[in-house]
This record gives structure tokens, C-alpha cells and sequence, in this order.
């Protein structure tokens, strides 16, 4: 009978000794196999179990699939004539061996994941489905579990963190057994933004990062910028009425009368008078010149309107030209 085995590790070889007797004269024509997978006629002759996969009486082979697996060792003589022993060896499956590659990362770059070098045995690297928790210490799921959320899925996957800081990622990698994946953590270190004032606030305001405090905010400055310049125009505007009105006021308390028209800017080149208007109204019972004169303005002279004047400018500055004539 061969010898028990103890269960052994995905990937771990073993080694059976068999042992077989015969007569004397058989010994040396024995024909020593093993089948390492009785339910596959491997060779086509004869039975399932009796396929010699390997020859003689020492077996060292590894099986990269758990479970249980059935070992015949069998011999023949020269007559055909066979014997036969069978052992059961029990693969426990080990959990992937999860590596993950350290990495540097900014808030709002593309931050790189990779765990590509996770370790298994060579029947299950090919298979293994991988996931990231992008921080153990919220549950994105919502299963009351922080760990184990499914944020991302891949061997290297991309993300952009939006808080510089501290967080911890957990990788999960699993094969042929669900229920013992392979777990392993690493800690970033979330570096700040490299951006300016306007990309930061063009971030907060548009785009997946765009924070609605901040576009609350946006819209209320747009607003009482609004109501400012329309309040500063208006002051603009009042205050030019009322440097007007001051001017007719000014005019109007000494005649009583009301102006329609309005001073002109400046009084014509070469007029020396330039208080004149003001002087007038207070002189004018002297000067025997009526109010209606004042206000319409004194007759042109008879070549017209002097060299560089306007009526605006005859009609308030004309009795002193003429006065100035006549001295």
C-alpha cells in the first residue's frame, strides 16, 4: 500500500514511492507506471486507470488546481498480468499573493493603480479578477462593510482623488475561490492641486468637481455687481442733473425768470468777462438794460456776429461785448 499524504499547498510538488514484488524471474521485466488522472484514457489502450503518465517507482509531480486528486500506481509482468494501489492527494488552494506598486498622486491627476504583480500559482494567474476599495474608511456599497467596496475593477486601473491628504486603498484579488481572495492595502498620500486661482475656481464652478455653494455664490456677486453699476450710473446721472439744475438755479434765483436754454461752456475768444453773467443780473437796473433783454439776448450788430462767436454765446455774453464797445 502507498504511503498517506498530507494535503498540499497550489504549485507544491510531492514525491510517492511505490513499492511492488514479484517472483524472482519477473522482477526484472516488471513494467512500474503511474496515472495521475485515472479518468482520462491517456494513452487509448486498456482501461482509464491503467495509463503509465509516468514511469517507475518514484513520482514527483505538483498539481496547480485544489481540490482532490486520485493517484493509481500500477505494474505488469511480462505475462500482463497487474497490480495496482491507489492514494487520493488533497491541493489546497492558496490565495493570490497581492502586490501592489507604491505611487505618488495629486489632487485631481490621474493617479495610476497597479497590482499587476500579484503572485499566484500558474493555473490561476490567468484567471484572477481584481478590485479596489479607493478608501477603507468610507462604504460606497452601503453593506455596513468599509472595506470591501468594488470602487474599480482591474489589475491597473486610473483615478483622480479630489482632496489632498492622507487615504488607504485596499486591493481584493480573487481565483477559483471566491470566498479567500487575496487582500493587501497601501497608503497614499494625496499631494495638492497644481493649479492656479482661475483653474481652481473654474473647477469649483463647472465640470464633475463644480461645488453648488460656489455657484450659489457666483450668481448672487453677478448680481450685486449688476445692482452696483446700475446704482453708481445712477448717481453718475443725478449728479450731472444737479450740477445743471445748480447752474439754472444759481441764474434763476437772481431773475426769477426760468431759463430753456443753458449757458455755453466757455465765452468766446478774446471776452474778458468772464463774470460777467453772474455780475449782470445784479447790476442790470443800473445798466438800463430790461429783463426781457437779458434773457432773449441784445440785438446783433449790424456786421453780424463778432469774429468766433456763437448766438448761444451772444445771447449771454452780447451786452457786455457791446458795453465794452461803447467804453
Amino acid at each position: 500500500p502507498l504511503d498517506s499524504i498530507l494535503p498540499i499547498a497550489e504549485g507544491q510538488s510531492i514525491t510517492i514511492i511505490g513499492n511492488s514484488t514479484d517472483t524472482i524471474s519477473d522482477i526484472p521485466s516488471l513494467i512500474k507506471c503511474w496515472d495521475i488522472d485515472p479518468g482520462i484514457d491517456s494513452d487509448g489502450q486498456g482501461g482509464a486507470s491503467d495509463d503509465c503518465d509516468i514511469y517507475g517507482d518514484e513520482l514527483n509531480y505538483a498539481w496547480n488546481r485544489s481540490g482532490l486528486h486520485t493517484v493509481v500506481y500500477h505494474v505488469t509482468d511480462d505475462d500482463g498480468a497487474t497490480s495496482s494501489e491507489i492514494t487520493i492527494v488533497q491541493v489546497v488552494n492558496i490565495p493570490p499573493i497581492v502586490r501592489i506598486k507604491g505611487v505618488e498622486c495629486k489632487a485631481f491627476d490621474t493617479c495610476i493603480l497597479d497590482a499587476r504583480s500579484t503572485f499566484d500559482s500558474p493555473n490561476d494567474i490567468e484567471g484572477l479578477t481584481f478590485t479596489w476599495d479607493l478608501d477603507v474608511s468610507f462604504d460606497s456599497n452601503g453593506d455596513g462593510i468599509k472595506d470591501n467596496d468594488a470602487d474599480l475593477i482591474g489589475s491597473r486601473v486610473e483615478h483622480k482623488f479630489k482632496q489632498e491628504g492622507t487615504v488607504v486603498v485596499k486591493a481584493m484579488v480573487v481565483d477559483e475561490d471566491p470566498e479567500k481572495p487575496g487582500m493587501a492595502e497601501i497608503t497614499i498620500y494625496i499631494g495638492p492641486a497644481d493649479r492656479n486661482i482661475l483653474e481652481e475656481a473654474s473647477a469649483l464652478l463647472a465640470g464633475e468637481e463644480a461645488n453648488p455653494i460656489a455657484q450659489v455664490g457666483l450668481v448672487l456677486a453677478v448680481i450685486l455687481l449688476l445692482l452696483l453699476i446700475a446704482r453708481r450710473r445712477g448717481n453718475s446721472a443725478k449728479e450731472k442733473n444737479w450740477q445743471r439744475d445748480e447752474l439754472d438755479d444759481e441764474f434763476n434765483s437772481d431773475t426769477g425768470f426760468e431759463s430753456e436754454t443753458r449757458k455755453p461752456a466757455s465765452p468766446p475768444p478774446g471776452f474778458v468777462f468772464e463774470q460777467a453773467l453772474q455780475q449782470a443780473p445784479q447790476n442790470f437796473d443800473d445798466s438800463g438794460i430790461s429783463i426781457e433783454e437779458l434773457l432773449e439776448g441784445p440785438a446783433l450788430p449790424e456786421n453780424g456776429l463778432p469774429e468766433g462767436w456763437s448766438m448761444d454765446q451772444w445771447k449771454y455774453y452780447g451786452h457786455e461785448w457791446l458795453k465794452s464797445q461803447n467804453q
